[in-house]
C-alpha cells in the first residue's frame, strides 16, 4: 500500500501517490482566496446579502479575513454549492477554477444531536393531551418559515411543564432542542451566546453578545437540520424585547412560555387553562389511590384545578399520610400555615403558592388602577365579572386616582399582562387562588376599605325588580358577585352598613326563584346583621322579619312564619303609622297566612285593610292595589262567593296587564285565578285558554321546572280532568309532581296535593 505524506506547508492538506489533492481544509481556503482575490468589498457584501448572511457578523478586518469566515459559514451550515454558483454567476471567467473545486468541496460533517434540556422529566405529569397535541400540530411543520408558539397562563399553570413534556415526548424528532431561561434580558442574551458556542458558529473568543446571537440565528437559518428552542418564563420581557431573539427562517420553531398573553403579531398564542376536574381528580388519587372520588373531587374545586396547587396538595398529603378531606380542611381553616409549610416542589422551579405571583403582584401595584381593581376583584365572584360592574367603580370618585374608562382599560392591561385577570367577551375571571393569595397580602385597612367599596358598587348596581322582567337577566349575572361582596362584608372586622341590605336582596332573588333554602340563609344572615346594626324595632328589621317569614310560609311551616309577620307589622304600625303602604304589605301577607291555616274568617279583614290603605296611598290602578284585590278574591273564593270574588279577580288582572304587559308572571297569576274561579262556576270550556295562558307565561319567564309551572300544571290537570281528558290531566299532573319534588321536597304542602290530585286520578 503506497504511503500517505503529509505536507505541513499547507495545514490539513493530503496528498495521494500522484499529487492529486483530496477533500480537505485547502479547498476552502482556496475558495476564499479566490473569493478575495476577485471581489470588493462592496462585491462581497452584496454576495453575503444574496446568500443571507450579515457581513457584519463576519470576524475579521478586511476582505480576505471576511472571505475565509464566508466559505467556512457556508461549509457549517451545507450551503457550499450554493456559494459557488453564486461566485460564478458574478464571475463567469472563473467556471474551469470553480468546477475544479466544485469536484473536491468536502462534505459537511454530521453534527451530533444536541439537546440541552436543563430538568429531568416529571414522571407525574397527567393529562394534557389535547394541548400537547395541539403544539405538535403546530410545531411540527416542516418548512423554510420558522414556527412560533407561544403558551400562556397564569402562574402556576404548569406551562413550563407543557413544554418540558412536549421537549420529551418529541426528542428523537428534532436534532437540536435547546431550552433557554427568557427571565430577564441579560439572562436571555447569556443563554443565546451559549448556544453560538455549543453549536459551533462562533469561538469561545468572541464576546460580543449581539455577534453571537445573530451567529445562532444564522445557523438556525441556515441549517437543513431539526431544531426547537424554548423560550421559558418570558415574564418580564416584552414582545419587542424578545423579537430580536426568534429566528425567522429554517426547519424549525420557538415555543414561548409566558405569563403575558399578547404575542400578536410574533407568535400564535394558546392560553392554558386549569386542568379539566377529572384529570386533576386523577393527579390527587395519586397520592391516594383508596381516596373517595367525592374528595378528591372537592379538593380539587378548592384548588381551582391549577397544576401547582394541585402538586402542593399530593405532595403534602404523601408526605404526611393525611387524607384529601383533611388536606381541604386545612385548607379553609389554616391556608396559610399550610401553604408556608409545604416543601415547594421542584417540578416547579421550587416555587410555592403564595410566591408564584408575587413578582406580578408587585408589577400590578407599579401601574395607577391596577392594585386598586385586583384588590376589588379580590371581593366578588372570581368568575364572569361584569366589565360593567368595573366600568361602573372606574366612574366611582375615589377608586381609581383618575376615574374613567382608560384608566380601567390601563389597569385591566396591566393585569392581564401577568394572567392576573383574563378578559372574555364582557366579563373578567380570575382564578380562585390569585384571589385568595391577594386577599392574604392585603394590608388589613386596605382590605376593610375595599370590602365597604365592593359593597357599596354592589348595593348601587343590584338592578332585580320583580316587576320588571328586564331587570331578571342582569340580575342573574350580577347575583354571585353580590353573594361575594355580602359574605365579605360579614367577614369583615366593621361590617360595612349596606351588607344587611345585599344579603336581603340575594334572599329575595332567590326566594322569587325558589330557591328556598338559600334565601333562607340569606334571609336569616340580613336579619342577624340588621338587628345589630339598627336595633330590633326599626322598619328595615321589619322588612327582614317580613320576608324570612313569607318564605317559611312558601315552605309550608305556616306555624314558623307567624311570629316573623306579626313582629314585622307591630313594629311598623308603631314606626310608620297604620295607613303607610309598607302596613299594607305586613297586613296582606299575614292575612294570606292565615288563609293559608284554614281561618278564612280572620283573615278577611287583614287583606281588606290592606286594600284600602293602599287605594288610598297608591291609587285605584297601581300594580301593588292589584295584588290586594287578587287575594281579597281568592278568599272570598275560598269562602264559596264566587260572585264576589269574580270582580275583584278581573280587575287585578285588567291592571297588571295594563301596567306590566300581557307576557308577565303576575298576569300569569292573575289569568289562572280567574280560570280556576271559572272552572268552580262550571264554565270548564271558558276556564281552559285562562290556565293555557298562565302555563305559557310561566314557562317562558321562568323556564320548565318552576314551582309556579308546577301550579300551573297542577291546574291544568284538574281542568282537564273535569272534562274528562283522563290521560292529558295525567301528563300535567305527573310533570307538576315531579316539579315539586324535585324543588320543593317530597313533603311540601303543595307537592303533598299534587300528589293527591294524581292519585285521586
Amino acid at each position: 500500500m503506497a504511503a500517505l505524506t503529509l505536507i505541513t506547508g499547507k495545514p490539513g492538506l493530503v496528498v495521494c501517490n500522484g499529487g492529486h489533492a483530496v477533500p480537505g481544509t485547502t479547498v476552502l481556503a482556496q475558495l476564499a482566496d479566490l473569493i478575495s482575490d476577485h471581489f470588493s468589498e462592496q462585491e462581497l457584501r452584496d454576495l453575503c446579502l444574496e446568500l443571507g448572511v450579515n457581513y457584519e457578523h463576519l470576524s475579521g478586518d478586511n476582505t480576505r479575513a471576511k472571505s475565509r469566515e464566508l466559505v467556512q459559514w457556508a461549509q457549517r451550515h451545507g450551503t457550499l454549492p450554493a456559494l459557488l454558483e453564486q461566485v460564478k454567476t458574478h464571475r463567469p471567467h472563473l467556471a474551469e477554477q470553480i468546477g475544479h473545486l466544485a469536484v473536491n468541496l468536502p462534505q459537511p460533517p454530521t453534527p451530533p444531536r444536541l439537546h440541552h434540556i436543563p430538568y429531568h422529566r416529571n414522571p407525574l405529569f397527567t393529562g394534557r393531551e389535547e394541548w400537547l397535541a395541539a403544539l405538535h400540530a403546530q410545531l411540527g411543520q416542516r418548512g423554510t418559515v420558522a414556527v412560533t408558539q407561544a403558551v400562556a397562563g397564569l402562574g402556576g399553570m404548569g406551562k413550563t411543564q407543557l413544554a418540558l413534556e412536549y421537549c420529551y415526548r418529541h426528542v428523537a424528532e428534532y436534532d437540536l432542542i435547546y431550552w433557554l431561561r427568557a427571565d430577564e434580558a441579560a439572562t436571555l442574551a447569556g443563554e443565546m451566546a451559549e448556544l453560538a458556542y455549543r453549536l459551533g458558529a462562533a469561538p469561545r473568543h468572541v464576546t460580543d453578545q449581539t455577534a453571537l446571537r445573530a451567529a445562532a440565528l444564522d445557523w438556525l437559518h441556515g441549517t437543513a437540520r431539526r431544531w426547537l428552542l424554548v423560550f421559558d418564563n418570558v415574564d418580564l420581557l416584552e414582545p419587542a424585547d424578545l423579537q430580536p431573539y426568534l429566528p425567522r427562517l429554517g426547519n424549525g420553531g420557538s415555543l414561548i412560555t409566558s405569563r403575558n398573553p399578547r404575542w400578536e403579531g410574533l407568535a400564535r398564542t394558546v392560553r392554558l387553562k386549569e386542568l379539566p376536574p377529572e384529570e386533576a381528580v386523577a393527579f390527587l388519587r395519586q397520592a391516594k389511590p383508596d381516596a373517595p372520588e367525592a374528595e378528591a373531587a372537592h379538593l380539587a374545586h378548592l384548588l381551582g384545578y391549577l397544576p401547582l396547587a394541585l402538586e402542593h396538595a399530593r405532595a403534602f398529603v404523601a408526605a404526611t399520610g393525611c387524607t384529601l378531606a383533611e388536606y381541604a380542611h386545612y385548607l379553609e381553616t389554616a391556608r396559610r400555615e399550610l401553604w408556608a409549610g409545604v416543601d415547594a416542589p421542584v417540578a416547579y422551579d421550587r416555587r410555592t403558592i403564595t410566591t408564584t405571583w408575587e413578582v406580578a403582584f408587585a408589577r400590578a401595584r407599579q401601574v395607577q388602577g391596577a392594585a386598586a381593581l385586583l384588590n376589588l376583584c379580590c371581593f366578588l365572584d372570581p368568575e364572569a365579572i361584569p366589565l360593567a360592574l368595573l366600568r361602573r367603580a372606574a366612574e366611582t370618585p375615589g377608586f381609581l386616582e383618575k376615574p374613567g374608562p382608560l384608566a380601567l382599560e390601563a389597569a385591566l392591561r396591566e393585569l392581564g399582562r401577568y394572567s392576573l385577570v383574563q378578559r372574555e367577551g364582557e366579563g373578567v375571571r380570575l382564578h380562585r387562588l390569585v384571589q385568595m393569595v391577594a386577599r392574604d397580602q392585603m394590608p388589613p385597612e386596605t382590605a376593610q376599605n375595599t370590602v365597604a367599596a365592593a359593597v357599596e358598587l354592589l348595593a348601587a348596581a343590584w338592578p332585580y325588580d320583580q316587576q320588571d322582567m328586564n331587570t331578571w337577566p342582569a340580575s342573574a349575572d350580577l347575583l354571585p358577585h353580590l353573594l361575594a361582596a355580602a359574605a365579605a362584608g360579614e367577614r369583615a372586622e366593621s361590617i360595612p352598613h349596606r351588607t344587611g341590605y345585599l344579603w336581603n336582596q340575594a334572599g329575595f332573588y332567590l326566594h322569587h326563584r325558589a330557591v328556598y333554602t338559600q334565601a333562607g340563609d340569606c334571609y336569616r344572615r340580613a336579619l342577624a346583621i340588621d338587628e345589630k346594626a339598627l336595633g330590633p324595632d326599626h322598619p328595615t328589621v321589619a322588612t327582614r322579619l317580613n320576608n324570612l317569614g313569607m318564605l317559611l310560609k312558601d315552605e309550608g311551616d305556616l306555624a314558623g312564619a307567624r311570629p316573623y309577620l306579626e313582629r314585622a307589622l307591630a313594629i311598623d304600625e308603631k314606626a310608620l303609622g297604620p295607613d303607610h303602604p309598607e302596613v299594607a304589605i305586613r297586613l296582606n301577607n299575614l292575612g294570606m297566612l292565615l288563609q293559608a291555616e284554614g281561618d278564612l274568617t280572620g283573615a278577611r279583614p287583614y287583606l281588606e285593610r290592606a286594600l284600602a290603605i293602599d287605594e288610598k296611598a297608591l291609587g285605584p290602578d297601581h300594580p301593588e292595589v292589584a295584588i290586594r284585590l287578587n287575594n281579597l278574591g281568592m278568599l272570598l273564593q275560598a269562602e264559596g262567593d264566587l260572585t264576589g270574588a269574580r270582580p275583584y279577580l278581573e280587575r287585578a288582572l285588567a291592571i297588571w296587564e295594563k301596567a306590566l304587559g300581557s307576557d308577565h308572571p303576575q298576569v300569569a297569576i292573575g289569568s289562572s285565578n280567574l280560570g280556576t274561579l271559572m272552572q268552580d262556576e262550571g264554565d270548564l270550556a271558558g276556564a281552559r285558554p285562562y290556565l293555557e295562558r298562565a302555563l305559557a307565561i310561566d314557562e317562558r319567564a321562568y323556564g320548565p321546572d318552576h314551582p309556579e309551572v308546577a301550579t300551573d300544571l297542577n291546574n291544568l290537570g284538574i281542568l282537564m280532568q273535569d272534562e274528562g281528558d283522563l290521560a292529558g290531566a295525567r301528563v300535567h299532573l305527573e310533570r307538576a309532581l315531579a316539579i315539586c319534588e324535585a324543588r320543593l321536597g317530597p313533603e311540601h304542602p303543595h307537592t303533598r296535593t299534587t300528589r293527591h290530585n294524581l292519585a285521586n286520578l
